[in-house]
């Protein structure tokens, strides 16, 4: 279930144009791992599966799978996506972007993960992209430009851990923020007539 609203901008006989918007999504029936659950792998210390009687549940295997894949809880993401796009003439143009996003799981069988993010969401992006475009001359058609854009730290995995460590059992990685340069040239011609 998702909602997006946002405005778009035209400024100055398009010499500022850009787009401004609001968006809210609910993945529902999100596919989730049940920990209190058994998958069809799961074996007692006797080798007996979930579906045999005298599986004991209590006593698994050694570096047994446990939980299943289940239909359940939900994840919200939410906020701010801008651009404006700054277009001066005589082939230059300036580009700023932003996102902001608030994402999260919001409702789960397993109550330590609500409030986490999935694995790839990261919570601000900003971006700028410079360009020059030859409007003349033998270079006519020839583009080159740069950019930098800033990637906030993104949450990737949540790992379980050995049994015996003390603490938390479960490990989460992150990808720590990221800032990128750019550069880059196009050129635009035509063939034949």
């Amino acid at each position: 279930v998702s909602y997006e609203t946002g405005v778009k901008l035209d400024f100055l006989d398009r010499k500022v144009t850009g787009t401004l918007s609001y968006f809210n999504a609910t993945d529902k029936n999100r596919a989730v791992t049940d920990s209190s659950a058994f998958n069809i792998n799961t074996r007692d210390i006797n080798g007996n599966g979930p579906r045999d009687p005298g599986f004991d549940a209590n006593n698994l295997a050694a570096n047994t799978s446990r939980g299943d894949t289940v239909a359940v809880g939900e994840y919200n993401s939410r906020g701010l996506d801008g651009e404006i796009i700054l277009s001066p003439g005589h082939g230059f143009q300036a580009t700023v972007s932003a996102t902001l996003v608030d994402a999260k799981v919001v409702d789960d069988p397993n109550p330590s993960l609500v409030g986490s993010r999935q694995g790839g969401f990261a919570k601000r992006n900003f971006g700028t992209v410079l360009s020059y475009r030859f409007p003349n001359g033998r270079l006519k058609g020839f583009m080159i430009g740069g950019g930098y854009r800033y990637t906030s730290d993104r949450y990737l995995s949540r790992v379980r851990q050995s049994a015996s460590v003390v603490g938390s059992p479960f490990v989460d990685y992150w990808q720590p923020p990221a800032k990128t340069l750019a550069i880059f040239s196009k050129y635009v011609f035509k063939a034949g007539r």
